[in-house]
């Protein structure tokens, strides 16, 4: 059957005059799953990745033994959930020697050290080890950009959403 009555409610099936219109009205639904479920999250990981110089992959989640391996004049950082977590805390190198530790930002859940050998390092701290991560440092300079690009991957995670909504609404009509 030829005409509007072979277009379906759902948008499938084109009208006589050739216009494509029903087969469009899914399309700012769609604009709007990319920008929620795609941009937004690209932007968070940007962000992320600006901070921390490109790296995920190089961080280590200490258990209770707080051991982890570290290469020799390395750049490393030692990350806790709060500042309180992290005073008190103390790095051993492989032959059981204290390694300075340095707090770039005074109350900050952040310290760094460079370890002088290869080996197993040991951190200690009077509240545990088990949820600390040790990793490469984080790059201040870099905040404020990482800052606006989480804000705006929340933006456009919002506009996202506002935008398959209303692309719904205007294909249910």
């Amino acid at each position: 059957m030829n005409g509007p009555a072979s277009a379906t409610r759902w948008g499938g099936g084109a009208s006589t005059l050739g216009s494509g219109r029903p087969a469009r009205r899914w399309r700012t639904f769609g604009v709007g799953l990319v920008l929620m479920l795609v941009m937004a999250p690209l932007l968070l990981l940007a962000g992320v990745l600006t901070v921390l110089d490109g790296s995920l992959t190089q961080s280590t989640t200490l258990g209770e033994d707080g051991v982890v391996y570290l290469e020799s004049d390395t750049a490393t950082a030692l990350y806790g959930t709060s500042a309180a977590a992290l005073v008190g805390c103390t790095v051993a190198d492989p032959e059981g020697t204290a390694v300075n530790l340095d707090a770039p930002e005074p109350g900050v859940p952040y310290v760094t050290f460079t370890p002088a050998r290869s080996g197993p390092y040991t951190v200690t701290c009077p509240a545990g080890t088990a949820g600390l991560v040790v990793g490469p440092p984080m790059n201040f300079s870099h905040v404020p950009l990482a800052a606006a690009l989480i804000l705006g991957a929340g933006a456009v995670g919002l506009s996202g959403l506002v935008v398959a909504v209303v692309g719904v609404i205007r294909a249910r009509r």
